[in-house]
């Protein structure tokens, strides 16, 4: 390669390295919650085109250094990559709750030959010792995350090793940090040539052109993205003095499941309670990621435990907090707490004289995804849900078709997309089911407003019983 091709080489390493630096700033600020941001779709894009431009120039590395074999390995890489990239950004645009099978066949192959990758690297570059270090930290990571996968695959998936995942992003900036100092190196002993083919001239000015366009996006997305969080992060460390009084009005309460996991969680008792009557009991999922306790924004229960409609709607409020680096269950590759929910369900009816005919749920954003991966786990065990902006799997819709379900999403919602409502609506209605869902024109993800304006709503959820 000549001065410019390493220049350019080093452009693009540079910006694959400055944003995966960047995403991991953000990950440990607010683990996965990140990926519902607005504008990480845009964000997950240019990442990963500066990833595929960055691999281009690495692979016509290795071709000018006549490294066959890793040329051969690195166009197989280039097209698994290219093919997780597309997968996973579906899954970003549908909201898919569930990873497909052939995607983590895909995603194994894309490992044991980036594993295989660092191995030859270790045989071919005896002499280059920063590339042989790469090598072996591409072994590393490789294994780590194979065996992610292996774990995930068969739905294990503990924190410990949740953490381990991102210090493995770690171990990948630090493995293109190495690629970067050794083309910076090799760069020093070249001269710039006296002139450029109209092939080459056109080449470094495209090459230019998209490493400028790519920095401008990079700081407007990134910014935004890192807006976007650090108003996240605020809202969760200072409530407002209305939610520490609503907090009030609930008992907190820790749970310890069977397997020693512990859930905190809310609860309010009906009025009067008398364990002569049964009551129903209402589970409110929280948005967001972890559970801060912040009930103002669990709009359901704010609502249900307000002055008047506590007697109108007696019942148990039931408000479970995420754990953190947990999910409610339905996002791949993250510990769920849907075992510890229902065995909390179990000890609360215990406990108490709830009706088991009439157990509701309901949550948005988060809480939506949790309400319809509840519902789809546990058919029978709920009488009724309000899922809000939402997204359920509709491959499984043949299994709540007997559920009573009222759906809400704004139709021009950016944080979750309205598409994953409409299709697990239409898939209900198709495998013979009867749900109502009502979209709110022009509106985006706060549509409680317009929730709360409809009428019915909490009468239709109440008059639900299980037959």
């Amino acid at each position: 390669m000549n001065k410019p091709t390493y220049l350019f080489s080093i452009v693009f390493l540079s910006l694959a390295t400055i944003t995966g630096i960047i995403e991991l700033s953000l990950w440990f600020r607010i683990s996965f919650e990140v990926r519902v941001m607005s504008s990480y779709l845009e964000w997950f894009v240019i990442v990963h085109v500066i990833s595929i431009l960055a691999n281009l120039f690495w692979l016509y590395y290795f071709y000018t250094k006549r490294w066959t074999l890793l040329v051969i390995i690195g166009m197989f890489l280039l097209v698994l990559s290219i093919c997780l990239t597309f997968f996973q950004y579906t899954n970003l645009l549908e909201v898919r709750t569930t990873t497909p099978d052939y995607q983590r066949w895909v995603n194994a192959a894309y490992l044991v030959l980036t594993i295989l990758q660092g191995a030859v690297l270790i045989i071919v570059t005896s002499r280059e010792r920063l590339l042989r270090l790469a090598g072996v930290l591409m072994m590393i990571w490789g294994t780590a995350f194979l065996v992610f996968t292996f774990y995930e695959y068969f739905g294990l998936t503990p924190a410990f090793l949740l953490k381990a995942v991102i210090w493995m992003n770690i171990l990948q900036n630090l493995i293109l940090i190495l690629f970067i100092i050794n083309l910076i190196k090799e760069t020093g002993s070249l001269a710039f040539p006296p002139r450029f083919s109209v092939p080459a001239q056109g080449f470094y000015l495209v090459s230019g052109i998209t490493a400028m366009f790519a920095t401008v996006i990079i700081v407007t997305t990134g910014f935004q993205l890192a807006t976007e969080t650090s108003w996240t992060v605020e809202a969760k460390k200072s409530g407002p003095a209305h939610a520490r009084k609503l907090a009030e009005k609930f008992e907190a309460r820790v749970f310890v499941g069977s397997n020693g996991d512990t859930l905190r969680y809310f609860l309010m008792a009906p009025p009067s309670y008398d364990s002569g009557k049964l009551y129903p009991i209402v589970a409110c999922l929280h948005g967001g990621g972890i559970g801060t306790g912040a009930i103002e924004i669990q709009k359901p229960a704010n609502y249900l435990s307000e002055p008047g409609r506590r007697e109108k709607y007696a019942s148990f409020l039931f408000l479970p907090q995420v754990s953190a680096g947990h999910s409610w269950g339905w996002l791949p590759n993250v510990p769920g707490m849907d075992t510890l929910v229902f065995e909390a369900f179990a000890a609360l009816e215990n406990e108490f004289s709830i009706d088991t005919t009439r157990r509701y749920i309901s949550g948005g954003s988060g809480g939506g995804y949790g309400t319809w991966d509840y519902i789809t786990k546990r058919p029978k065990f709920f009488a009724a849900a309000i899922p809000i902006c939402g997204v359920g799997d509709p491959t499984l819709a043949d299994k709540i078709v007997d559920v009573p379900v009222w759906a809400f999403h704004g139709s021009i919602d950016r944080n979750v997309p309205v598409s994953g409502s409409r299709k697990i609506i239409d898939a209900m209605r198709k495998a013979g089911g009867f749900p109502k869902y009502s979209e709110f024109r022009g509106v985006g993800h706060n549509v409680w407003p317009e929730l709360m304006s409809t009428p019915g709503v909490f009468d239709w959820l109440f008059a639900q019983k299980k037959g």
